[in-house]
């Protein structure tokens, strides 16, 4: 499936989450990523395959009637792969006064040197570079491998906003148990299996 330029493809929204950055937050896990980092959560979430499709102005009128959060957390997939889609939602949701995360495989300079540079101006915080399984480490929030960067892109967050506290959600429906947040791979096969 090529990238289309003016959907979103999104694979899964959790409308409440306080594991993927401070305070209560809608995350939106995005369809397709080439980058295949070894050990990676969601590696259902690399192939280039449809989805759920949503123009900017819908996906901003599903995330908007969630009255309660403070911000959005973009992950995948990698979500800058989107980025022309991804670009006018973020002004849209900005609009809105919402926060916004940002996780992604690129790293910063990648993502500063390239046509997704304007991005930047609709994002708070954002974690950059590729995820490393032998360098997971738990102790910077939000990052899982200390390769990676975060980065204050505004100043409506700082460190202190930051939980120091691994922060793992469980979500149980009739179908399906999805979790979120930083769980290692062994606290996951102590819990599930």
């Amino acid at each position: 499936m090529k990238i289309n330029e003016k959907l979103l493809n999104v694979v899964e929204i959790i409308e409440n989450s306080y594991a993927n950055g401070p305070g209560l937050r809608s995350v939106i896990w995005f369809q397709g990523c080439n980058l295949h980092c070894n050990g990676c959560y969601n590696e259902d979430f690399w192939p280039f395959v449809q989805k759920n499709l949503f123009t900017p102005k819908e996906l901003v009128s599903k995330i908007v009637q969630n009255k309660n959060i403070e911000g959005i957390s973009l992950t995948g997939g990698e979500p800058l792969l989107q980025y022309r889609a991804l670009l006018n939602f973020l002004k849209l949701i900005k609009k809105e006064g919402l926060s916004v995360i940002c996780f992604t495989g690129f790293n910063f300079n990648e993502v500063g040197k390239s046509r997704m540079k304007e991005i930047l101006d609709y994002i708070d915080i954002i974690i950059t570079g590729p995820y490393i399984e032998e360098l997971r480490t738990k102790k910077i929030p939000l990052v899982s491998s200390s390769n990676q960067e975060l980065i204050f892109l505004t100043k409506i967050y700082s460190n202190k906003d930051l939980k120091d506290e691994e922060v793992v959600e469980f979500f149980i429906s009739d179908k399906e148990i999805q979790i979120t947040g930083f769980p290692t791979k062994r606290f996951l096969k102590e819990v599930l299996f």
